[in-house]
């Protein structure tokens, strides 16, 4: 495998291409957890250890064929790491040990963790509703890598993980959602009620006083054990279409009683992001996401892929690459944004 640190120049796929449910699904994930047999799991394991377990992951990975390159935490910037936290690829605290790899597709839909939390966390994701590919996606790699590597998998347990409650299928689904009109109109808490199992979890995108920030939200299945891959896959799909079906039919109620406010509000945030000279990052998401339903809603023929890909490129660490360098002067990085947001969206005067 070659290192090739150009692939975190790129945006993932999954911002950048049409999806399903694309008007209220932003995308979709599935990661799997996986251990070796023989070696213990990577908080408890001896150096000598953790490298004969990533050599054999990366073996394994390198007999699929498959256009993946393998990249060292030692041989990426600052930057660039924390970019990859900003993408959801790693984990804040992976990026702390420099001796750490990581495997990655070109494309940056498929990575894998060798030696986190477990020793090999694989990753999907896909853009819009797409949970039965990414699963099929997943599904694929999983069963090739298995005829190579011995999982360690108990018949009482099923597969085992260094947390319990991740055991059994070691799978962890999510989707991104935008919910805008479900809190404006203060049923976001009866749809859930309605919607979620207690297996399943909700988390806000970024917290803020009010809730998450741009009324996104991710809904994830809480626990793996005791339950088979497919069921939670077609769960969490059933619980999201129901989402998104209460979702639509709050806008549909929005724009009936309170059409004037959305325009005011879609105008006020199209007037900030064309006009402002500094724009922070909570700005630029509040901002983006009023674009973003106003997109649907008819008022404005801005594209929604580049809304969805301001909301991944608008991040500190990503600002600061555009920057050239690990620029920490918040009135640069603001600056910047402000410039980028303006220039992406055609709105500079």
């Amino acid at each position: 495998m070659r290192i090739d640190t150009s692939l975190l120049e790129e945006i993932p796929l999954w911002f950048r291409d049409h999806g399903e449910e694309e008007d209220i699904v932003l995308s979709s994930r599935i990661r799997l957890s996986r251990n070796l047999t023989g070696f213990l799991f990577p908080g408890k394991l001896e150096l000598e250890d953790e490298i004969k377990v990533k050599n054999l992951i990366i073996n394994a990975f390198d007999m699929l064929g498959l256009d993946f390159s393998l990249l060292s935490i030692s041989d990426i910037t600052g930057i660039e790491r924390r970019m990859l936290t900003e993408r959801n690829i790693l984990s804040q605290d992976f990026i702390l040990s420099k001796h750490k790899s990581f495997i990655l597709s070109s494309d940056q839909n498929i990575s894998c963790m060798i030696n986190d939390l477990d020793h090999l966390g694989l990753a999907v994701f896909n853009t819009g509703l797409s949970l039965g590919k990414v699963y099929n996606t997943i599904d694929s790699i999983e069963s090739k890598l298995e005829k190579v590597l011995d999982f360690a998998v108990s018949l009482e347990f099923g597969y085992l993980n260094s947390n319990v409650r991740n055991s059994g299928t070691g799978l962890k689904a999510s989707v991104m959602l935008h919910l805008p009109a479900l809190v404006q109109l203060s049923l976001f808490d009866r749809a859930l009620k309605s919607s979620l199992d207690k297996e399943y979890t909700v988390k806000g995108y970024m917290g803020d006083d009010e809730g998450s920030l741009g009324d996104l939200y991710q809904i994830s299945n809480g626990l793996s054990i005791g339950y088979d891959e497919k069921s939670i896959i077609e769960k969490l799909t059933e619980i999201t279409l129901k989402l998104v079906n209460y979702e639509r039919q709050a806008r549909i109620e929005l724009v009936n009683k309170r059409k004037p406010q959305l325009e005011d509000r879609f105008y006020r945030s199209l007037g900030l992001l064309s006009s402002c000279r500094l724009l922070n990052s909570s700005e630029a998401v509040k901002a983006l996401t009023d674009i973003r339903l106003g997109i649907v809603l008819g008022f404005t023929e801005i594209d929604i892929l580049k809304v969805n890909s301001l909301l991944l490129l608008s991040q500190k660490a990503h600002i600061q690459n555009m920057l050239g360098k690990n620029e920490s002067n918040s009135l640069s990085i603001n600056l910047k944004r402000s410039e980028l947001v303006k220039s992406y969206l055609n709105l500079a005067k």
